[in-house]
């Protein structure tokens, strides 16, 4: 789910950005180039196939770096009044909002790849540790017990073969 939540952002910051282009000619090829910049971030974390870790990371930083930016943006605006006279401090808001989205995204959505549990994972990368079969040779001075490589999955008689 959160590799399709950076898939919609990607769509989005690049409908974003050509309107950008074509509605604001003063200032809309600068803010259309952040918004295809922050659309190319998004893509690179909902496409690729990087660890889980990664997508996250990616996804929460940009998050922070919008609500950041809209803040700033908001308090600029509405303090000092520039650039556009005042106005468009709802706009840096809107980002701020978006940047909390993100970054509670990153944190609650599960990536597409992490349906199989944390423990599982943990007892498969133990049971293709090389000293596994050793360890377990010399406690029980049984055969070294291998890895079935047709399913993946450990065939040790104690984690019971799935």
């Amino acid at each position: 789910m959160l590799r399709v939540y950076a898939r919609v952002l990607v769509a989005v910051f690049v409908a974003i950005a050509m309107a950008a282009a074509v509605l604001l000619p003063s200032v809309g090829l600068g803010v259309g180039a952040a918004y295809l910049l922050s659309a190319a971030v998004f893509a690179y974390a909902g496409f690729s196939r990087e660890d889980t870790a990664i997508v996250r990371s990616v996804v929460a930083a940009m998050g922070s770096l919008f609500l950041l930016v809209g803040l700033m943006v908001a308090l600029a605006m509405s303090i000092l009044g520039f650039p556009f006279g005042g106005r468009g401090w709802e706009g840096g808001l809107v980002h701020a909002a978006l940047g909390g989205l993100t970054m509670a995204c990153a944190v609650l959505l599960p990536c597409d790849d992490e349906s199989v549990p944390a423990r599982q994972e943990a007892q498969d990368m133990f049971c293709e540790l090389p000293l596994y079969g050793v360890l377990e040779s010399r406690l029980k001075s049984g055969p070294r017990q291998t890895k079935d490589r047709s399913c993946g999955r450990c065939t040790h008689p104690d984690h019971g073969a799935q």
